[in-house]
């Protein structure tokens, strides 16, 4: 590949510190509007109402008493109660920040180990560092709340220091604590094990055992300290969505991930779906060509590239033989992408513009850039209010109606939980493991049988409980219906209403691009 070391634009050297200022200032206002948003992933409330159980009361348990985690993660959750115990009730604002400051500085490395494959002047990298962190799927990661950003974080080190220094044992930390991070980044911690043997084979067998070695941690740790080796929440989410799957169905499954999918989406909205297949298609093709042009103009780089395509296109496709897929799950191979994508565009654009890259090339990639950040603007104001004015608020009133003792079930286990702070027992049995012995009993009929036998004293359902059926779809028969309204009465509805939210038109506006279901609020009566 050619280099721009000569013909990268001379004149603006002469104003760099003044560029340096601008593009940080850019990046900083970016930050700032989209953690106004309040667009907090609904799973991210699971884990900080555990955190914050642990900081505040010593037990790392969704339900105070039960030693239930409702974390997937294992390490994320003492972080999150290490910030709470630092920042008080100023923690989950907190939180955000610090991971929007750690994808911060993964961008910035990541442009880096790019600038340094591409053959690009260093000098370029405050541009490729802003473009990377304000991608659209940057900007997701930082206001969600979500686990994903270490992983992402941990890759790009492991990267960095596998390619420079692949010798010193301190830089199997990040192999080693990927899994930690999620259970299934481990797939990460492969991928660079992979990374490593370029190296040498001694090199890679010692990555090789220490990717092992963190997953053996997790599952040491796991067992110990919650008397299984899956996390509960992989355990509840498995039996909620695993079923027995012919070869057939997981090839469907595989193809609808990657043609069918945000994927490869530059946002990830409905409103772009029936671009899936062409993004995916680019993305396929422009994969195929970059790894044929490092092999016969960058070889010394052939394997680090390798390390990130693999990362964006091996991970989801072992995400798609398990058969849960969320859309989280997917974030770091997103990241990953549009990082790369971002790079080739500039590449492209500095062979075209030459001098004028700064005038005319870089202006243009901002125009481009601008239209996908604000519809991830608009994607978070609008969900933001959803989640955090609409489904908060059922979880605030709940909290004006109960008393010591009561009971909350439902299916959505973060917001109307977190803000109601009553016990919950959730459908998918992320909160509680009570739950998952009733689905292995009753099968079909667990959902009537669990309300049957324990009583739970408010539960909160969508429009199908009016028509007596279960989110499952079980249909309840005339005595269960019978049995349900002697026990049991609405006392409110709640409807997502965009006029409600704000008393701006424009923003108006936007929430009405979204919808969201109604809420009816059951409690159980008083005999």
């Amino acid at each position: 590949m050619r280099s721009f070391r000569h013909w990268t634009p001379r004149y603006i050297w002469d104003s760099q510190n003044i560029l340096n200022v601008f593009l940080l200032i850019l990046v900083l206002i970016i930050y700032w509007v989209i953690l106004s948003t309040g667009d907090i992933q609904e799973d991210a409330f699971i884990t900080f109402r555990t955190a914050f159980n642990l900081s505040d009361h010593g037990e790392l348990s969704f339900n105070l008493g039960e030693s239930h985690s409702g974390a997937t993660s294992f390490l994320y959750p003492y972080f999150v109660a290490f910030v709470r115990i630092l920042t008080g009730e100023s923690a989950i604002i907190s939180i955000l920040i610090i991971n929007s400051i750690a994808l911060i500085a993964s961008s910035f490395l990541f442009s880096i180990i790019l600038i340094e494959s591409l053959n690009i002047s260093k000098k370029m990298i405050p541009i490729f560092w802003t473009i990377i962190a304000i991608s659209p799927v940057t900007l997701l990661m930082a206001v969600r709340g979500m686990e994903a950003v270490y992983v992402v974080t941990l890759f790009v080190i492991g990267i960095w220091k596998i390619h420079k220094n692949s010798e010193d044992l301190n830089f199997l930390l990040p192999v080693i604590f990927l899994p930690l991070i999620r259970p299934d980044a481990i797939a990460f911690s492969l991928i660079l094990a992979g990374f490593a043997f370029s190296k040498s084979t001694a090199i890679g067998l010692r990555y090789f055992i220490a990717a092992i070695s963190g997953l053996i941690l997790l599952l040491m740790l796991n067992y110990f300290i919650f008397g299984n080796i899956f996390p509960a929440t992989m355990q509840a989410k498995a039996y909620a969505i695993l079923d027995s799957r012919s070869l057939l169905k997981v090839f469907h499954d595989e193809v609808l991930l990657y043609f069918q999918s945000p994927l490869f989406s530059p946002v990830n909205t409905k409103f772009f779906s029936f671009l899936y297949p062409l993004t995916s298609l680019v993305a396929l093709i422009g994969s195929v060509i970059l790894l044929n042009r490092f092999w016969i103009y960058r070889r010394n780089y052939f394997f680090l590239i390798l390390t990130i395509i693999a990362g964006i296109w091996l991970v989801p496709g072992a995400f798609g033989l398990g058969g849960i897929i969320y859309p989280w799950y997917l974030w770091p191979s997103q990241f990953f992408y549009q990082g790369l994508f971002a790079a080739l565009l500039l590449y492209g654009s500095l062979i075209i513009f030459k001098d004028n890259f700064i005038r005319y090339g870089f202006p243009i990639i901002l125009i481009i850039l601008l239209p996908f950040i604000l519809i991830q603007l608009i994607n978070s104001i609008n969900w933001g209010t959803q989640e955090m004015g609409y489904r908060a608020s059922v979880g605030k009133y709940l909290k004006t109606q109960a008393k010591a003792g009561d009971v909350l079930f439902l299916e959505p286990a973060g917001y109307i939980p977190y803000f109601s702070e009553m016990k919950t027992i959730d459908e998918v049995g992320l909160a509680s493991s009570v739950i998952l012995s009733y689905k292995k009993i009753s099968k079909d009929r667990w959902w009537i049988d669990f309300v049957k036998s324990e009583k739970p004293t408010f539960m909160v359902q969508r429009d199908h409980i009016l028509d007596y059926k279960t989110y499952q779809g079980y249909e309840f028969s005339e005595e269960e219906k019978k049995w349900f309204n002697q026990n049991y009465e609405i006392i409110k509805k709640f409807e997502y209403n965009p006029e409600k939210w704000s008393q701006y038109s424009v923003i108006k506006k936007i929430l009405k691009f979204g919808s969201h279901s109604d809420y009816y609020v059951l409690k159980i009566r008083q005999n």
